[in-house]
């Protein structure tokens, strides 16, 4: 499974195209800094994988985080790598506004289970993640973040493989952005 969650305090620090995963540890490293205009790239490209409505370049940051917080639990931004390799991803997509609709994500020993509900909580183990389309919308910046799990985690014999692939892809469209920049600077 590609997907890994990103503490939501942390966001606005890291660049996502680069991190590495560690397969052993199920974490990510070398995180590298980056500016609000890559972020900002990289939210769009989330909020459109996951369909959010409503949502415009001028307002990702502010209007669409608070429906990608509202689909997933409170402490944590989910990222996937690809919704192809990753069925969480894609039921986020086809489950949205669907109030029985609750995926339930396992972190014991890279166990992955989808089940149906109603409801979105933290188990009192702290080891499931569980998502319910119909959470409460608010400001990031006024959820809780009160985990003390690792800022990424990632589960997957191919994450390190799909990492790559993304790390080409964002330089990619970094290389597309940057002469659309000079062209404005001229």
């Amino acid at each position: 499974m590609s997907l890994c969650f990103v503490r939501i305090e942390e966001l606005a620090n890291i660049d996502l195209s680069v991190s590495i995963i560690d397969e052993e540890e199920h974490t990510a490293a070398n995180w590298e800094r980056a500016d609000q205009r890559f972020i900002s790239t990289r939210h769009e490209r989330l909020v459109q994988t996951l369909r959010v409505q409503n949502a415009t370049v001028n307002f990702i940051i502010h209007a669409s985080s608070t429906e990608v917080a509202a689909l997933m639990n409170q402490n944590f931004y989910s990222f996937a790598i690809s919704r192809k390799q990753d069925s969480i991803a894609s039921k986020f997509v086809n489950n949205h506004g669907e109030k029985q609709a609750t995926q339930i994500i396992s972190k014991l020993r890279g166990d992955t289970r989808v089940s149906d509900g109603d409801g979105l909580q933290q188990s009192p183990q702290g080891d499931d993640f569980q998502l319910s389309p119909q959470e409460t919308l608010a400001s990031p910046l006024s959820l809780p973040i009160n985990s003390s799990q690792p800022i990424v985690e990632a589960e997957s014999p191919n994450d390190h493989e799909s990492a790559n692939v993304l790390k080409s892809q964002m330089q990619k469209d970094n290389q597309d952005v940057e002469p659309q920049n000079e062209v404005k600077d001229s």
